[in-house]
């Protein structure tokens, strides 16, 4: 009996190193199998994170040159206006402004509004004296201020 037990005993004992073994075999390959899992479901998110970042610091440095260029305009054209105006006060300073002088035609000015009392509209008065329309509308609204005043 001590025999069998003996036999019995490292039967047994096998039966448990080669469940252990075989547990332990399995518990690997597990763990293999998680960690594939975890890396193909990070891979992508990571790829796409950094493709993003990649495509943010593009869009930087494209927005970068076009504030730099829009800046470099604004110099160039700022300047342009600066060395104009100089000019501007240069031939100011040189030339004195003569006045224009504007000779009222008394006669123009009887004309227009003895047309317009016909009912003549300011384009029909202006073909009829060859003027345009707006001296035709000047001397009509001063036509009606001095009514006016009076």
């Amino acid at each position: 009996m001590e025999k069998y037990s003996s036999i019995f005993v490292f039967a047994a004992l096998g039966l448990l190193i080669f469940t252990l073994a075989r547990t332990r075999r399995r518990i690997k390959q597990l763990e293999k199998e998680r960690q594939k899992a975890f890396s193909i479901k990070r891979e992508p998110v990571e790829d796409y994170n950094e493709a993003k970042v990649v495509k943010l610091v593009d869009v930087c440095r494209e927005l970068e040159a076009r504030v730099q260029n829009s800046a470099s305009l604004l110099e160039a054209l700022i300047d342009d206006a600066d060395n104009r105006i100089a000019l501007l006060k240069e031939t100011k300073d040189k030339e004195p402004v003569k006045e224009k002088k504007v000779e009222v035609n008394n006669e123009m000015y009887d004309r227009v509004l003895a047309l317009s009392k016909e009912g003549k509209s300011e384009e029909e008065i202006g073909v009829l004296l060859n003027r345009s329309k707006g001296e035709v509308e000047l001397l009509l609204s001063l036509g009606k201020k001095s009514q006016s005043e009076s």
